[in-house]
């Protein structure tokens, strides 16, 4: 079984849509994950973590709703 560590870059990469490689390859993972092959492993505090990112690189309130 695979191991990963995400940190807050990859998450916010990933929902930011900052690189269709990185976006590939996390939903690659996922894929891997929800079949049993790998787990994913990320600091306690990630969610505070991609929320604070979230704050400062979304513009405004409704482009971070808007999708």
């Amino acid at each position: 079984m695979k191991t990963y560590i995400f940190d807050a870059s990859v998450v916010l990469g990933f929902l930011l849509n900052e690189s269709t490689v990185l976006r590939s390859k996390v939903k690659k993972i996922v894929e891997q994950v929800d079949l049993g092959k790998a787990v994913i492993y990320s600091s306690p505090l990630i969610n505070l973590e991609v929320a604070n990112g979230l704050r400062f690189r979304v513009p405004n309130k409704f482009d971070a709703v808007a999708g």
